[in-house]
Order: C-alpha cells, then structure tokens, then sequence
C-alpha cells in the first residue's frame, strides 16, 4: 500500500475550529490542557498517577464480568490494567451496525497505534487501546445502517431505549439477503439473542483479535456505583451547567459551538426508556414519563440502582476519564470540538482532563480506481476541489479543449490602454465613449469564452462524466469516503486491509492519508 498526504485546510472538509487545533492557534490553547505531542505524554502520565488501586481493580472486574457474559477469554491486557504502570487510550463510537462508517475502523486503528508508539517513547510503561461502546446512546437512527457496495443496508425495529439493549431478534434475515456479506459473522455475531452491544464487542473483537485493544461498555453496574459521588453532586449541586455555560459563550465568541448543557446532564434509563432528568421544583422528574422522585427517593435511587443514571455528553467524557486511567481520547473533529467546551467541568469534579488527539483521517484508493485516476494529469488535493473546479482544471489542462480566454482578454486591454493614451492627447471627452466600447468587447469576449467552454464541454463530455464517476466514488454524496462507506467494501476484497491500516498510519501525523492500493 502506497501513502500520500495533504494538509487539512488543503481537503476543504474540516471546520476551522479543528484546523486551529491542529495548528496549535493561540487562541484556542485557554480551552484543552496539553497537545498530543508524545512528548507531551510525560506529564499526562506524571497527572494520572493519581488513578488509584481501588479504582483499576473495579475497573478489571468489570470488564472481566463483561467478556464472561459473552463467552468468551478476558484479554490479557485487561489485567495488566491493575498495575500502576498501565494507561489507556481510548476512542469511542456509536454501536454502529456492521461498524457503520469506515472511520469507526480508523479510529480504532489510531489508538492501537498511538500505545505502540508511547510503548516505544516510554518503555517502563505500558498501554493499552481501549473501544468506549457508546452503548447508552439512544439515536438508534443513527446506528441503524450502513453502506456496502453503493447500497444502503438499513435494520428496522421498534425497539426504544439506549441501542447497546436492543436485541437483534430480526436482523439475521436481512443480512442473508446482502450477497457479499460475510455468512460466518451471521453465525457468530449477529446471533438473535444477543443485544447490540455484545455483537458489537464479538466483531471489533474478532476484526483486531491479534492486538491488545479491549472493548469497554461503560452501561454497567460496577462502574456506575463507583461513579456515584459524581451523579449525585450533578443531580444536587448541578454546578456543571453553569460552568460549561460559562466556557461555552466564551467559545462561542471565536467559533461555532457544538453541545449545550442542561442543568442536569443525566438520563434516567431501563429498558426501552431513556429520558431526561429534570428538576420541578422539589422533585426531580423523568421527562416524558409519569416517574418522579422527592429529594430522599432520588437519593435511595442513585443508591441502590446506580446503573439507571446515564451520563449525557457533558458527563460521558467525565466518567470516561473516572473509570479509566486514560491518557488521551481520541475522536474525529466534531467530537473534539465538543470537548473544548467540557475542561473546567471536569475540573470541578476534580478528573484529570485527557489529551485531545485527532483520529487518522483517510482516502482509501482501490487498485482498479488508482488506474482509472492516473489517466488525468490531476494532483491528488486537485480531487478535494468541487465538480466545477474539476471541470475548468481539465479543460485547462487539455489543449484541444482550453476554453481560457484570459490571455486574449489582457491583450485587449492593452489595446484598449493605448487608444485611451492617444485619445487624451487629442479630446479627453472621448474616453468614457472608448471605455464604454472596451466594456462591449470584454462582455462581447466573456460571452465567446461561455460558448466555447460548452462546445469544449459537450465534446469532452464523455471524459467528464469518468471524472464526475470518480469523484463520486471517492467522495460519496459529496462527503468524505469515511464518512459514508462501510469498511467491507474494502475488506472482502482485501482480508489484510485492517492489517495494512496498522501498518502505515501515523497517529502523530496530523494530515489526511491517501492509501493506494497496490
């Protein structure tokens, strides 16, 4: 596999706010604690010293719980977590069926990637990559397809609640009816009794079964008790509101903000329900339910039934942090946005804020479209520009069909500038009659190179319509491959392409990655 890479800003795709990460602008260094430099690590290791025994042992038998419920052997890597010596990386993502979108695989990739570049940095340490399952997200339209072959695979249920419970009773007819996808996983995976987020656990399992990443479901007992003291200070104080609301107009004076927060940041959940909490007065209610809880009820609640509060997106990354001895988190530029807004709120519960790094960002090329695309004489960043853009390159570029008339149009100006120099010689009154002439022409001109450019059009039409085929391929409904196409449509035609990822992405370098296929 061959690599290539551009410069962010030069793709046209990222938010500004994400390009002055990148560039470490100054005016956003107030909002994140330190930058992913693996220098940096250092002192992140050095802050996260403070995560106790206590807290890894909780955080192993967990996890052990986890992988039992589902059959199958405890990583070793989990247990290395009870030294004092071992730290995480995480990324996270929604239970996406199949995965979903192919940069759930690149995130994933980056955080395998970026322990072994700190097990190399810092040898008396170790690492260990870690997949959050967002598996009390309750936006099961999001979750619910994915695209394999420039078909949309969609699974329907009427299930409600945090799509990590949803059973997968009716999905096995649906994916026997996709040709390419592969029967064993039918079979092992998408088993009726298993709730989306075990099929989820057995899949990214399997798929990097030869690295030490662990997969990590947050919607469990264990950890939610440990995190009590933090739910109830939400529920009680609600101090994270008013904080976040503070950094959030501060933010949003320089850039476009992506969350906002609720004066409680914490869903009530069980099955097929997952509902806001709200305070009416003295009680505290479920949105969109008939529950409420006095002060002393919601308190026996949190008590005994932990498991039942579930942290909204400006708690997730809080308790993500609690529970872990976590270094970094990884995400894309939404995700990281987002976190911009969250640090004095984890300074309030006193949590370690993580480093922010950017996932690995790609444009896989298969080796059929590296062919078709060397027949242009077209740049790599010349693909990120739009249809048009594209068009006027070619055309440019091709000498039977250059429609560009600039040349012409200087020319004439000259001419034009002389005649006006010798008109002021003889009658000054006569140049707004000349400009006016030269105005006719130049329109007269620019009306000739439209025509042109259409004859030129209609005669390359053909060669355009591979271009428009091509950048459609690369860039489906006009967003970036990763954000759209499943990782199957590289995979089944390439058992390695996991492997290969592993192989040549950098987590440390911050540019988009093409991939050619040899």
């Amino acid at each position: 596999m061959q690599t290539q890479t551009i410069d962010f800003e030069k793709s046209h795709q990222f938010s500004t706010i994400f390009l002055d990460y990148i560039q470490q602008n100054e005016k956003l260094k107030p909002f994140y604690q330190y930058f992913p430099t693996i220098e940096n690590f250092e002192k992140q290791i050095e802050l996260r010293q403070n995560f106790t025994t206590k807290q890894r042992n909780i955080l192993v038998e967990s996890l052990q719980n986890q992988y039992k419920n589902i059959g199958i052997e405890t990583p070793k890597a989990v247990f290395s977590l009870q030294n004092q010596n071992t730290f995480t990386i995480t990324t996270g993502h929604q239970l996406c069926l199949a995965t979903g979108p192919l940069y759930f695989i690149y995130k994933i990739v980056t955080a395998i990637n970026t322990t072994k570049k700190l097990k190399e940095k810092y040898p008396n340490n170790n690492f260990v990559p870690v997949y959050w399952l967002a598996s009390e997200d309750h936006d099961f339209a999001e979750v619910n397809h994915f695209h394999l072959f420039g078909k949309k695979i969609e699974w329907q249920s009427e299930q409600k609640g945090a799509v990590g419970r949803f059973l997968l009773d009716n999905i096995t007819a649906l994916l026997k009816d996709i040709p390419d996808f592969p029967v064993a996983w039918i079979d092992n995976f998408f088993k009726p009794s298993f709730n989306l987020s075990q099929n989820i656990r057995l899949l990214v399992t399997e798929l990097f079964k030869n690295t030490d990443l662990i997969c990590l479901d947050a919607d469990d007992i264990l950890l939610k008790k440990s995190f009590t003291p933090i739910i109830e200070k939400e529920i009680f104080t609600q101090k994270s509101f008013e904080i976040v609301q503070k950094t959030t107009e501060n933010l949003s004076k320089i850039y476009k903000t992506q969350i906002n927060p609720r004066e409680i940041n914490l869903f009530y959940i069980d099955d097929n329900l997952r509902e806001r909490i709200v305070k009416n007065g003295d009680n505290f209610e479920v949105l969109n339910t008939n529950i409420t809880f006095s002060t002393e009820q919601i308190k026996e609640e949190i008590t005994n039934f932990p498991e039942k509060f579930s942290p909204n997106v400006v708690l997730r990354g809080i308790y993500q942090e609690f529970i872990l001895p976590n270094l970094a988190y990884i995400g894309g530029p939404g995700e990281l946005a987002y976190w911009f807004q969250l640090k004095e709120a984890f300074e309030n519960y006193e949590v370690v804020f993580p480093i922010l790094m950017p996932r690995n960002f790609a444009l896989y090329i298969s080796a059929g479209q590296s062919k078709k695309i060397n027949k242009f004489d077209f740049s790599w960043g010349n693909w990120f520009e739009n249809e048009t853009d594209l068009k006027k390159m070619y055309l440019l570029k091709n000498e039977n069909t250059n429609t560009n008339l600039s040349d012409e149009n200087t020319k004439i100006k000259e001419v034009f500038e002389q005649i006006k120099q010798k008109s002021a010689l003889l009658d000054k009154g006569l140049m707004d009659w000349i400009g006016a002439e030269e105005h006719k022409i130049l329109k007269s001109l620019e009306n000739i190179e439209k025509k042109l450019e259409k004859t030129a059009e209609t005669k390359a039409e053909t060669t355009l319509k591979q271009i428009f085929a091509i950048k459609e391929k690369l860039f489906p409904n006009g967003s970036l491959q990763e954000r759209h196409d499943n990782f199957l449509n590289f995979y089944i035609n390439n058992p390695l392409f996991i492997q290969q990822l592993q192989e040549v992405l950098n987590p440390f370098d911050f540019r988009l990655n093409i991939l050619i296929e040899d």
